[in-house]
């Protein structure tokens, strides 16, 4: 989870989602639904952010522990089905809103097939729904059934990203 303090967001702040904690010039968000008739922009936006020389890394809310349980409560989010997982670390968030402790898991050694994999059966409705994200050294991507946020460390690589898809980013909210 060290990178994802690069990109300047509270994780602590899990009801807002790193998009609307972020910076206008450091962002772009797409709706789904401009993927369900054209996955392969979605593979090819993934492979821009994600086929470089660094290591992905996924952060995700696994379960959580409400004060009068003594477990944890795990969601089943099937990232089995789309990544080969080997490393698994834990961090248990306090969350005043909830009365209770968030669990979050990072796992890392990610391949961007896997993660276009996971968005496209997110999208696609196959799977259900998972608080994530996705992020190497340079991008974050933040995947729910309805929005598809990246975030970048670089102003310039989000430019390229609006001016690249352009016809199909979201103006509001940007």
């Amino acid at each position: 989870m060290n990178k994802l303090h690069d990109f300047k967001f509270n994780i602590n702040e899990f009801n807002i989602t790193p998009f609307f904690q972020s910076k206008e010039e450091l962002r772009i968000r797409f709706g789904t639904e401009v993927f369900k008739g054209n996955i392969k922009t979605l593979e090819e936006i993934i492979n821009y952010l994600f086929n470089r020389n660094e290591e992905i890394e996924s952060t995700f809310i696994i379960g959580s522990k409400f004060n009068m349980q003594n477990e944890i409560k795990y969601n089943k989010i099937g990232l089995k089905s789309f990544f080969e997982i080997t490393n698994w670390n834990e961090v248990l968030i306090e969350s005043d809103d909830l009365e209770g402790t968030v669990v979050f898991a990072t796992i890392g050694g990610l391949k961007p097939s896997g993660i276009f994999q996971y968005c496209k059966s997110i999208i696609l409705g196959r799977i259900p729904q998972a608080y994530i994200m996705f992020y190497n050294n340079s991008f974050l991507l933040y995947i729910s059934t309805d929005v598809l946020d990246i975030i970048s460390k670089k102003e310039e690589d989000i430019i390229a990203l609006k001016n690249n898809y352009s016809k199909i980013h979201t103006k509001y909210n940007a």
